[in-house]
């Protein structure tokens, strides 16, 4: 089996004003592996997928996939000018 991730986070962190959403959350993800986000209302859970997806920068760390930075602190990946389906605009 490679052992390289086929998604790896890293030490996420979110913070929306006074508020840590994610705080140094890491996971590893490998071929034919299923990951579950458990947790209670609040824990970050919609947060980390947001970032995975590109919809939110972390405001620390990085996510890999197959080995490639796709998201760190650098802009989002997905925009609103980006996104043939217009991704965080309001529709009329």
């Amino acid at each position: 089996m490679n052992s390289e991730a086929v998604l790896a986070c890293s030490e996420l962190v979110k913070i929306y004003g006074d508020v840590w959403a994610v705080d140094r959350a890491s996971v590893r993800l490998h071929r034919g592996e299923v990951l579950c986000l458990l947790g209670p209302s609040g824990c970050g859970k919609t947060t980390i997928l947001r970032i995975i997806a590109g919809f939110e920068r972390p405001d620390a760390g990085a996510v890999k996939i197959k080995g490639k930075t796709v998201q760190d602190r650098a802009e989002p990946r997905v925009t609103r000018e980006s996104s043939p389906y217009g991704v965080g605009s309001r529709r009329n």
